[in-house]
């Protein structure tokens, strides 16, 4: 549009523009507000989106040292799933957002192959819900061999699944944890057809593991990764990035493990949220329930190596009110790998013998931290009087019990590299 019919516009707009007193509050206060909106979709916004998206993906299994992918010593890539050419960027609902510009995982795939490596695509199984006129079993079963034929013939296939924003959306609950229709058995025939098979999730939420996830040469998590969610992906497949995600919430091997299993959905739109303090890891390391991907996990394609944490104060005081004193806790951790990466320490605390029902341990603490080949940091947690304190309905307030603590350090809830002593004393 031209400069002259633009401001032709703006001033039939501006004329048409509906007078604050008929505004609402909220419109009243966007409308005085001084932050304007800027510009849209700049290299510095594609940077940090880029950053966030590569920086979420978790690496959750690399047999056999499948990933990262060497360019060179590839030919062909199949790229395959519903999850594939589209870029499922978010949920649904109000939180949707349609970014301007949106990179599909097939092509940052292309993107970054290169010329010399062939990629080719097969949809092998429709989205559920967004199936085409023509869904007949004939089509179904064509475009499975399209999929297990060109996986066939790769060096390596990627199958990209999961969900879309109109299953994981607001005002409904999942109605279940399995992959849509279909997915896994795509999975599952294309392992058949090249063992050099490279899982994805493209999901919000834990997927069922099925046998399709366990029998994968590589699983990854990628969530819902935004505009730069292809790119992304591409960069961790082909070692330009070092996975760092670790999961926020616990894998299940089954719906029946998790704490919700026997409550949810409930009847008659009433669920019971009978959980308690029970919540996600909580339930499953304190039951000593073996979770298929325990929380905080995720690999690396190096190695790291922790020294024996060190408690500043091995004793401070407590009592009907939180710790009256802080601690801290440092430790030194080591790329023993030959690649740059990063390790993200967790710091859990155990009451040893605690007065009242509680959590086998709790999360206090982490940090992420980059580390070059070879190099050595020590990381150091501080501990506040709220980390010490736990609820007590009985007193209706914070209290931390005397009595010994163990300091765990670890890289996921279930694997604990180090342990510390702790001594709460009586505050008489």
């Amino acid at each position: 549009m031209r400069h002259q019919e633009w401001k032709g516009e703006r001033s039939r707009a501006e004329r048409q523009r509906k007078p604050d007193a008929a505004c609402d509050v909220p419109e009243r206060n966007l409308r005085s507000s001084p932050h304007g909106g800027g510009e849209v979709d700049t290299p510095e916004q594609r940077a940090v989106a880029l950053q966030g998206a590569t920086e979420s993906i978790v690496l959750l299994r690399n047999q056999n040292n499948l990933l990262p992918l060497d360019p060179s010593k590839i030919q062909s890539i199949a790229v395959i799933g519903p999850n594939a050419a589209v870029a499922r960027t978010g949920g649904g609902g109000s939180s949707l957002v349609r970014p301007k510009n949106a990179v599909a995982p097939l092509d940052g795939i292309k993107e970054r192959a290169g010329a010399g490596v062939t990629v080719n695509y097969a949809l092998g199984v429709g989205m559920e819900g967004e199936n085409p006129p023509d869904d007949t079993a004939e089509a179904r079963a064509k475009s499975l061999k399209e999929a297990t034929e060109a996986a066939a013939h790769a060096d390596v296939a990627v199958v990209i699944v999961g969900r879309s924003n109109k299953i994981e959306t607001e005002g409904f609950d999942l109605k279940t944890m399995n992959l849509p229709a279909g997915q896994d058995a795509l999975i599952q025939a294309v392992e058949k057809a090249n063992p050099r098979t490279i899982v994805v999730l493209n999901t919000g939420n834990p997927a069922t593991i099925t046998k399709g996830l366990v029998n994968a040469g590589a699983l990854l998590d990628m969530f819902y990764g935004g505009e730069e969610g292809g790119h992304a992906l591409a960069a961790i497949l082909f070692g330009d990035a070092n996975p760092s995600g670790r999961l926020p919430f616990t894998y299940p091997k089954r719906f029946e493990d998790s704490p919700a299993y026997g409550h949810y959905p409930g009847q008659n739109l009433k669920v019971d949220y009978a959980e308690g303090i029970y919540v996600g890891y909580r339930f499953y390391d304190t039951k000593n329930v073996e979770p298929a991907f325990p929380f905080g996990y995720g690999l690396s394609y190096t190695k790291f190596e922790y020294g024996d944490p060190h408690v500043a104060e091995a004793a401070v005081i407590g009592g009907a009110q939180p710790a009256t004193r802080a601690t801290s806790v440092t430790l030194t951790v080591k790329n023993t790998g030959d690649r740059a990466g990063a390790e993200v320490v967790q710091l859990y605390v155990r009451p040893l013998h605690p007065k009242i029902d509680r959590p086998v341990h709790e999360l206090k603490g982490f940090h992420r931290i980059q580390l070059n080949p070879g190099e050595t940091r020590m990381v150091h947690f501080s501990l506040d009087r709220e980390a010490l304190a736990y609820w007590s309905p009985e007193k209706k307030g914070w209290v931390t019990d005397p009595g010994p603590y163990e300091i765990q350090v670890g890289s996921s809830s279930r694997d604990i590299r180090g342990r510390a002593p702790l001594t709460i004393r009586p505050a008489h």
